[in-house]
């Protein structure tokens, strides 16, 4: 895509319920509207941009859009034709609803200023046998980087 600093994928949450395709679709309209997709979109950027925005800062939740906000202020975006598929089991988990809910109170309350270790107790880790937030990325930041 030319003129693009960082883009992301259309997204798809696995499984068949209408909720999972109506929350797919709204994230791939505030990604193209707002220039805000999330992590799990398969976010991709050019190296050089990655390392002079600080890459991700550490933060045990919302780095994704913290990232983003930053590659947003040096120019282009550019949002694939291809998608990516992500895992429904939080929305499974939680239920449809009350994720979505949350999600956007999280979103919200991160952009207004809160910060992300206050918003992480919000968030629970769903994935079976995996540490709270934050805690599997301490002191693996470079390791992480998997940019050409």
């Amino acid at each position: 895509l030319p003129g693009v600093v960082f883009g992301a994928f259309r997204l798809r949450i696995s499984g068949d319920h209408p909720w999972l395709r109506l929350v797919s679709h709204m994230a791939n309209l505030r990604s193209r509207f707002l220039r805000l997709p999330y992590g799990d979109q398969a976010l991709f950027m050019w190296r050089t941009a990655y390392f002079k925005v600080g890459g991700f800062g550490g933060l045990p939740l919302m780095e994704d859009v913290d990232l983003v906000k930053r590659l947003n202020r040096m120019g282009g975006f550019g949002l694939a034709r291809g998608k990516v598929l992500s895992s429904g089991r939080r929305w499974r988990t939680e239920g449809f609803l009350y994720g979505t809910l949350r999600n956007w109170l999280i979103l919200l309350r991160f952009l207004a200023g809160a910060t992300p270790e206050a918003l992480v107790k919000r968030y629970p880790e769903v994935r079976e046998g995996r540490k709270a937030h934050g805690a599997r990325r301490k002191g693996k930041e470079e390791k992480r980087v998997w940019l050409p």
